[in-house]
């Protein structure tokens, strides 16, 4: 099929609720939105990083172990327990599995651990594979979000515009939209997203078929699904608030005893959102040195357990 023929195959099956806003501006010889204040955070009354301390941006090789491999000892520890009869302490797994996963998949989507490209890319697709999920796509579509955050450009962000209940309705088509988008706006990466967005569907076929056969395997599979459901309602809706609002007080960060120990350093969304460079197990300390100023720059940290 000729290059032309296969960018129309493309355009035709694909799409994302964003391309129609995207196509709309460029009719209009309008720029694309952006959100430049979170580039820089001195616009915002908060000091630079520079300011904060470099060593916030430093990952021990300890470390770069200790996040990529603590999921996999998760799931090991899942299959065990699974294994020898404990089938509800092994359900109380799975939550950890995807919320280390998560966190080890974050930094790489932000490539703050300091790893070689080649590396890196395997272990984005490894990593993401892992809970069912395109690491490339996500990587794209991340740091989009990033730069356009509470604006109409917003690849992953559209749903804030959805009340509650139709952002968990939106969790069964966010993942195909996301990948939607990728497959229309970043044609290098094309073929991770074919291969990852393959690796899923044998997955999640496999584990429909094998479910009565090694039902360690199919609930792995059906909890990872679930996971994948409530993205949009619990990974991007409930981490921010009106869109309409500015960036500080738009964006929520979370303290509590739980979350803050437990959390990998995903609840810390406000200080990652304005110092993305910083890697996950640092943000506890970003937190600790910006102390008041946040508070004095108006965002006020969001309660929890």
């Amino acid at each position: 099929m000729p290059a032309g023929g296969f960018e129309r195959l493309i355009e035709f099956l694909t799409v994302h609720p964003n391309d129609r806003m995207a196509r709309r501006i460029a009719m209009a010889g309008e720029a694309e939105p952006a959100n430049t204040d979170l580039a820089y955070p001195k616009r915002l009354g908060l000091p630079p990083l520079s300011e904060l301390g470099a060593d916030l941006l430093e990952t021990s090789a300890w470390t770069r172990v200790f996040v990529l491999t603590r999921p996999v000892l998760f799931v090991a520890l899942y299959a065990f327990v699974f294994h020898i009869g404990l089938w509800p302490l092994a359900l109380v797994v799975i939550p950890i599995i995807y919320l280390t996963t998560g966190a080890a998949l974050h930094d790489l989507l932000h490539k703050t651990l300091g790893l070689p490209e080649r590396l890196h890319g395997v272990l984005l697709a490894l990593m993401g594979g892992l809970i069912l999920e395109s690491g490339h796509t996500l990587q794209a579509t991340h740091q989009v979000h990033h730069r356009k955050l509470h604006t109409s450009a917003d690849p992953e962000g559209y749903v804030d515009r959805y009340g509650n209940l139709r952002t968990l309705g939106e969790g069964l088509f966010c993942k195909h939209y996301l990948a939607c988008w990728v497959m229309r706006n970043r044609p290098n990466v094309r073929r991770w997203v074919i291969a990852e967005g393959m690796w899923a569907q044998v997955a999640i076929l496999s584990g429909v078929l094998l479910a009565l056969r090694f039902p360690v395997f199919g609930v792995y599979i059906a909890a990872t699904v679930m996971g994948s459901w409530l993205f949009p309602l619990v990974g991007v809706k409930l981490v921010h608030r009106d869109p309409g609002r500015d960036v500080l007080q738009g964006t929520k960060t979370f303290r509590g005893v739980v979350v803050s120990r437990f959390g990998c350093g995903l609840s810390y969304h406000l200080e990652h959102h304005l110092y993305p460079r910083v890697p996950g197990h640092q943000l506890r300390h970003l937190s600790e040195r910006l102390g008041e100023r946040l508070h004095e720059a108006g965002a006020v940290p969001t309660q929890a357990v």
